[in-house]
């Protein structure tokens, strides 16, 4: 056994290339400057953050910026972002993106998309792993050599995109995906799309999209790693993403999707690629030099208390994240219905609901019941959100209360009357229309005012 765990860890830590690592961190880095500058330049800012006057925070203690700070805060982050891709002042700029892109992404559940809940995992890794090894202006600046990274470091950003891959896969293994909801209300919509759209609404358009979902997710990471299948998987992962990203508009996500193939062939091939183009091109001065030779090497201390927290860090989030998209089966009920246990759990694009949602305000002394104004307070896209989410709906109520007993010191009973439609099934109640959600705590074990 000890000879097992020995023989693992040395495989782990064994030295081997950083080509690729840092042609990932440099197509991140110049991704996520694109990213946030458009959110700076086309009033994204302003609209999902700035101009609603109540966010959905996941943790409700979580204090809120100011609007110069947020929008300073925006300027940084791509700031950041560029430096990162440089490899400029890399440890400190890839912590400051890592915490900053992460407190974003806490503010508001309205805003939720696994896009950006990978984008921040990926940004959490790339401050522990040796990304600036090669190609970064840091080694210029300082006078550093180059040099090799632990395999680990490549290895756990691989098993990320293997988590995200698979587990999207698997989820969609369930009756109403194979029964071809939502993506055929999904398609339906887009039918009149110029060219594409009497393709995309036929019915045969829909198994594609079906049963060729579930294939990619289960084959396309398999066909990366394989060097026979890599070019195949190539040609597909561009398919998949490009065709996602024309059809159901899910910005960011389907490039860097893209952009993650560079992690999948051997480490070095960035050098073995400008070899090639050098003699083809007959110019040599294009190779990149070969950090080592062979590709790998297995110097290592396995004593040493970096490499043991190596190893302890590399297990710990390998473990996390395979664990954390299974605690949906803590709650009872159907996760899509209920949607406790949804986040975070790679959950792509399997319901779609709609949802009726009246909330009332009775006064404690009166008993004069009032219809709240949800666009007193939110914007469309919070209510479309809102309204298909209970612990959204509880979070809004809670603050209302909060907010009226702070002007009146009268606390008012708040109920709600939702009822949705998941996947074009019947409508009927999420919410128990008896309860009262003003002064329901918050609490992550199952709420049992939920309808299953």
């Amino acid at each position: 056994m000890l000879n097992r765990v020995e023989t693992w860890s040395k495989f782990l830590l064994a030295k081997t290339s950083a080509d690729s690592l840092a042609v990932f961190r440099i197509l991140f880095g110049l991704l996520m400057f694109a990213y946030i500058l458009l959110y700076l330049l086309t009033g994204r800012l302003q609209g999902k953050y700035l101009e609603p006057k109540f966010l959905f925070p996941f943790f409700p203690a979580q204090a809120l910026p100011d609007h110069s700070a947020l929008f300073a805060l925006f300027i940084s982050m791509a700031v950041a972002a560029l430096f990162v891709g440089l490899g400029l002042f890399y440890r400190i700029s890839a912590l400051f993106f890592c915490l900053s892109i992460t407190y974003v992404f806490l503010l508001d559940r309205s805003q939720y998309l696994n896009h950006t809940y990978l984008i921040c995992l990926i940004s959490l890794l790339l401050t522990v792993v040796e990304a600036d090894s090669v190609y970064s202006l840091d080694n210029l600046l300082w006078r550093r050599k180059e040099r090799l990274i632990p395999r680990w470091n490549l290895l756990i950003m691989r098993i990320q995109l293997f988590i995200v891959y698979l587990y999207g896969g698997i989820w969609k293994l369930n009756p109403d995906w194979l029964s071809g909801e939502p993506q055929r209300t999904w398609l339906l919509h887009k039918a009149a799309y110029p060219l594409i759209g009497p393709i995309i609404s036929q019915e045969w358009f829909v198994c594609v999209v079906t049963f060729g979902g579930i294939l990619v997710d289960f084959s396309l990471p398999f066909l990366l790693i394989s060097r026979p299948t890599f070019l195949f998987g190539v040609a597909m992962a561009i398919f998949f993403h490009i065709t996602n990203s024309v059809l159901f508009k899910i910005g960011v996500f389907p490039w860097l999707m893209l952009a993650t193939i560079s992690l999948f062939p051997p480490a070095n091939w960035p050098v073995t690629v400008s070899n090639k183009l050098a003699v083809w091109l007959k110019n040599p001065s294009i190779a990149l030099p070969s950090k080592t030779s062979p590709a790998v090497t297995t110097e290592l201390s396995l004593r040493s208390g970096g490499a043991c927290l190596s190893l302890l860090f590399f297990h710990l989030y390998v473990i996390g994240q395979l664990l954390i998209p299974l605690r949906h089966f803590a709650y009872p009920g159907n996760v899509d219905w209920t949607e406790e246990g949804y986040y975070f759990s790679w959950r792509m694009m399997l319901h779609h609901k709609d949802a009726r949602l009246e909330i009332y305000r009775t006064d404690p002394e009166t008993g004069e019941v009032s219809i709240v104004n949800q666009q007193e307070w939110l914007t469309k896209r919070q209510m479309k959100v809102m309204k298909t989410q209970p612990d959204m709906v509880h979070q809004f109520c809670r603050w209302l209360a909060d907010l009226e007993e702070g002007k009146t010191g009268k606390r008012p009973r708040m109920t709600v009357k939702l009822m949705a439609s998941l996947n074009g099934h019947p409508f009927r109640e999420l919410i128990d229309p008896n309860v009262d959600l003003g002064s329901e705590p918050f609490t992550l074990n199952h709420k049992a005012w939920i309808i299953n």
